[in-house]
């Protein structure tokens, strides 16, 4: 059995000290790294870790987080909207 989440459907992410909303689709899966900027050069960046899977989002304030994807403890999906108007109308 898999259990499928949409990640376009996410709506918050439980971490260990609670609920995170996130904005507007923003919620990502892929591999992270962390980078040192060295003279806002790209090709100069030093890589300090990377190989894991993470996940990210943004906040309704514009900040944005990142963690591994095992801190996740839970996530909550946005509702299927039935348009029962519509369907009875016809």
């Amino acid at each position: 059995m898999s259990l499928y989440i949409d990640i376009d459907k996410v709506s918050s992410v439980l971490l260990a000290d609670g609920w995170y909303s996130v904005f507007e689709l923003s919620f990502d899966v892929d591999a992270y790294e962390y980078l040192q900027r060295t003279d806002n050069d790209p090709f100069k960046d030093k890589l300090l870790h990377g190989g894991g899977t993470g996940a990210t989002w943004k906040l309704p304030t514009g900040e944005r987080i990142c963690c591994p994807i095992d801190s996740i403890l839970a996530v909550r999906e946005k509702p299927q909207v039935k348009d029962e108007t519509r369907r009875n109308s016809s």
